[in-house]
Parts: structure tokens; sequence; C-alpha cells
């Protein structure tokens, strides 16, 4: 069995990517050694192939090939003020998901770069119709709740020695977490956000509409996670490692719960060991 694995991103030309971190976590996690020579990730995107062992037969050792992509589109707006762009899914991306014979577990996420909710649920709508167009009911579709920013991350000096640590400690609990209202960034926004999608999704899946596409929810964990911020200049992004690892934990978890899934959803056959490839 193979899967081909998309990372999808929202991620405008002159800004970061929440998803393309999630896309380099999964990397790392993986190990760059069981990359194919010459199809190893690169920080701007394209496709990459890793090989995983898979069960012996016969004596036999069989192998899984895993591609990988991650794409970005110029949906939303960078900044409040500047133009809107239009989402869309490139040519390449749509050829790579359509190449495969076998199910493709596909990563999507709108919402960072969004500072208008008429825009936001437009181009939801938008992702589902293309992805409904794609003809593809066996894959599994993923949307990853959009992460929150903290306002004054720590430390504040361009001088602080990380080899040091930060000594910050993260929130103890969800109701500790401010975000000032409203944001220069409308990063209050993002909880409505992830809130209308999570309903949209269930409202779609309930009745049947495909592709079903499953809701990872990593908000209230990264919530917790002021501590992790790439401060001083930026208090939406991550150091890696830190949280973003553990989106990709639990969309390993999630596909590992699957098969015992009583949503009537169909599972899937995870082959990632607990070190994901040995």
């Amino acid at each position: 069995m193979r899967i081909y694995l998309t990372f999808i991103a929202t991620c405008q030309s002159h800004g970061q990517s929440l998803t393309k971190s999630m896309h380099d976590s999964f990397v790392n996690l993986i190990g760059i050694k069981h990359f194919r020579p010459g199809e190893t990730p690169s920080s701007l995107g394209g496709n990459s192939t890793f090989i995983c062992n898979a069960e012996s037969t016969n004596d036999e050792k069989s192998y899984h090939a895993v591609h990988v992509r991650f794409a970005k589109d110029e949906g939303g707006n960078g900044y409040p003020k500047s133009p809107r762009g239009v989402y869309f899914l490139d040519n390449d991306t749509q050829t790579f998901i359509q190449y495969s014979r076998e199910r493709v577990l596909a990563i999507f996420n709108i919402g960072a770069h969004y500072h208008n909710f008429t825009h936001y649920s437009e181009d939801m709508h938008t992702m589902l119709k293309l992805l409904s167009n794609l003809n593809r009911p066996r894959d599994l579709v993923m949307f990853r709740a959009t992460s929150p920013g903290h306002d004054n991350c720590q430390p504040r000096s361009r001088s602080f020695n990380w080899t040091h640590g930060t000594r910050i400690t993260p929130l103890s609990s969800f109701s500790e977490y401010k975000v000032s209202t409203p944001h220069k960034y409308d990063w209050d926004k993002f909880e409505y956000y992830n809130h209308y999608t999570e309903k949209l999704l269930h409202s779609r899946n309930i009745a049947g509409q495909s592709p079903i596409m499953h809701f990872l929810d990593v908000y209230n964990m990264t919530v917790l996670r002021q501590d992790s911020h790439t401060a001083p200049a930026d208090c939406l992004h991550f150091y890696s490692p830190g949280p973003v690892d553990w989106w990709n934990h639990l969309m390993l978890t999630y596909l590992q719960n699957l098969p015992y899934d009583n949503s009537g959803v169909e599972g899937v056959d995870v082959f990632f060991s607990d070190h994901l490839c040995t």
C-alpha cells in the first residue's frame, strides 16, 4: 500500500506558513536518511519521496514509497489592508493528487492570513469545491485548525542566548490565554474561524458530501505554548523542535485511531511505527 502525503498550505509569497512548519517538522520526524537521493524535501516546496520498510513476507522485505508534496496558494491577505489573493490549487498539486492510484493523505489550512470572515468563508467553500471536483472520495483529507498567536511573547531581545533556554513556562490552562481585541493582525478571529470550519465540515460529512474532511484540532493544545515562538520578530510561528512537532504526533495518533472509530468513516492502515520509519 502506498500513501501519498500532501501538505497544502496557505502561504503568501511574502509571509511564512504554519503548514510549511508542519511539513518541515514531519520531514525531521521521518529523518532525512529515509528520503531518496535527489528527492529530498526542498525549502521552496515541491515533491519528495521517502521509503519505509513494510512487513516481510517469504523472507523478502517489502517497502512503502511515500511521496510528499508541500504547496502554497495565494488566498487571503498578507496584512489587513493588503490586496486579497485568489485561492486555487495549482496544476502541479492537482496532478500530484490525481496521479496516485492509492489513497492520498492531504492536510489543508487557511486562516492565519485572513482578516475578513466573508473572504475566509468564500475560500473555504472554494477549497471544498475544488477537492470535490477531483472526485477522490477515498482520500484522507484533513483540515488543520489555525493555531494561535501570543501577544508580547518572550524573549523580546534580539541578543537573547537561546542555548541557555528561555525559562519561560507554558500556560497552565486555556483560561490564561489572552489576545487583544480587536487585534492588529486579527489573531482574535482565529478561534471563530476554527469553530465555523469544524461545524461546516461536520455538517458536510454527515450529509455524505465528498470528500469527507477530518478536523485536526491543534488550537487548544497550542494555546498553552507561549514559550516557543520565534520572538522577538514573530509571536505567531514557532521554533523547531517545538509545539509543531506535536501537531504531527496528533495527526499520526488520529490516523492510528481511525480503524477503531465508530463514525462510519473508513479507516486507514497506518504503517508508521512509534518512530515513524525504522
